[in-house]
């Protein structure tokens, strides 16, 4: 699927900017040839010709354009973000039956987890420049970004600690399918444990790209423009699982070792942090096309970015019990980020980001022109939290395990599972020439 988009790309003509792109670099003027207000770039050497008509910015023989400058508001969605495996679930006895909320229990339910998250857009900003460099080449400059956004999800009990709810995970230290740690205890101990999940994600991207422009051929009212340059990108996302519970009756839970029981009152505080950050490098080569309908001018552009992504994925988690009578205290790991994964992990894959886009822009003088669009960006091989995530753990590891410290096992590992990333959307802009 990825090759055929690729080739597509490189095969279709589409869209990106038309504000700054399609500024005019020099020339002489035709009076009505166009509508004076219309601007679009000359080009010396009309395809076919030495001397073809020459569009022209205004009727009265002013020197073309140099500079131009544009801003755009972009409203664009991106590819949601996994959540990994169930990460609470519950079931319906309540939890009353041994292996309620298990992996492997076929009547667990899903309440957080095994999907992904993040339907709404992201509100962000793109700024572009350029210069022209002679009658048919320009340097061109620009760079986007979406603001962070921030999706979460909870669930929590009420205060006698129904419903169920439950942390599940594979316990290779025992083999059991359907371990795991209580959030809330439900009908598996009524009244004993409270408590709640909250799972946050957070995602940023923004990017910059440098390119030559250079005229490849013209005709009457149509340009083409090959484009060469570089790109980079950067992806930064986070998935956080925190949870507290409450021991309501005392005895119900242990903290650091099967013989250090906690009293009533007292809660657990856990934290199971994965964060990921993807950096492009690349060169990029394209193909732009332009032409225009008197007033209205119509663009396209395909771009493809051949490079490097560094993959650095970060892992770390804890647990703080916070003691009814007074006083703390914090063991390194929660239950799926634990000491054998934590820390950092990079890695470097080859990756191709591909770029398509349409605009048309409305002259509204010589040198101002409104436009709205649409751009689709693509990115092969890049990491995200959710996929980090692992639901096999040696609970020996786990702080809040009656078996800590038991022959714990370096389970899970450090990982960097990649994947695809996509973003799209609509674009409204100014653009100024000078």
């Amino acid at each position: 699927m990825r090759t055929l988009v690729l080739g597509s790309l490189l095969l279709t003509v589409g869209a990106s900017s038309l504000h700054a792109q399609s500024a005019p670099c020099s020339g002489t003027s035709q009076p009505g040839a166009v509508p004076p207000e219309v601007v679009l770039s000359p080009l010396d050497r009309p395809c076919g010709t030495e001397d073809g008509a020459i569009l022209s910015p205004a009727a009265s023989g002013d020197a073309q354009s140099a500079f131009w400058v544009s801003a755009d508001y972009l409203l664009w969605w991106i590819k949601k973000a996994p959540l990994g495996g169930p990460l609470v679930t519950t079931d319906r006895t309540n939890g009353a039956t041994p292996t309620a909320g298990g992996l492997a229990d076929p009547t667990t339910q899903t309440v957080i987890g095994g999907n992904r998250i993040g339907d709404n857009p992201f509100s962000g900003a793109r700024f572009q420049a350029g210069m022209c460099l002679g009658d048919d080449v320009a340097v061109e400059v620009g760079g986007f970004f979406l603001a962070n956004q921030l999706k979460n999800q909870a669930v929590n009990s009420d205060s006698s600690g129904n419903p169920f709810l439950f942390r599940p995970y594979l316990n290779v230290d025992t083999g059991n399918p359907n371990a795991g740690t209580f959030v809330s205890s439900g009908a598996a101990a009524p009244g004993a444990l409270a408590g709640g999940v909250l799972v946050a994600s957070k995602s940023s991207l923004w990017g910059a790209n440098a390119n030559l422009a250079g005229v490849l051929c013209r005709t009457e009212g149509v340009r083409l423009d090959a484009l060469a340059g570089f790109r980079y990108l950067n992806l930064h996302e986070r998935l956080d699982i925190r949870q507290a519970t409450t021991d309501l009756t005392g005895g119900n839970g242990n903290f650091g070792g099967a013989t250090n029981f906690t009293s009533a009152g007292d809660t657990f505080y856990i934290q199971d942090n994965f964060h990921t950050i993807n950096q492009f490098y690349g060169g990029q080569l394209g193909l732009r096309a332009q032409t225009q309908f008197g007033r209205l001018g119509l663009a396209g552009t395909a771009r493809v970015s051949l490079g490097d992504t560094q993959e650095i994925v970060r892992v770390d988690g804890a647990t703080t019990l916070v003691r009814a009578a007074g006083g703390s205290a914090t063991l390194p790991g929660g239950i799926l980020a634990l000491p054998s994964n934590s820390g950092s992990a990079l890695s470097n894959r080859f990756a191709v980001v591909p770029e398509v886009g349409v605009l048309v822009g409305l002259q509204l003088t010589s040198w101002m022109r409104l436009s709205a669009g649409y751009d689709f960006l693509s990115w092969s091989s890049v990491v995200r939290p959710g996929n980090q995530i692992p639901l096999v753990v040696s609970a020996g590891q786990i702080p809040s395990s009656s078996t800590f410290g038991v022959n714990p096992q370096a389970v899970p590992g450090p990982v960097s599972h990649s994947t695809d990333f996509w973003s799209q959307g609509l674009t409204f802009g100014l653009g100024l020439s000078f």
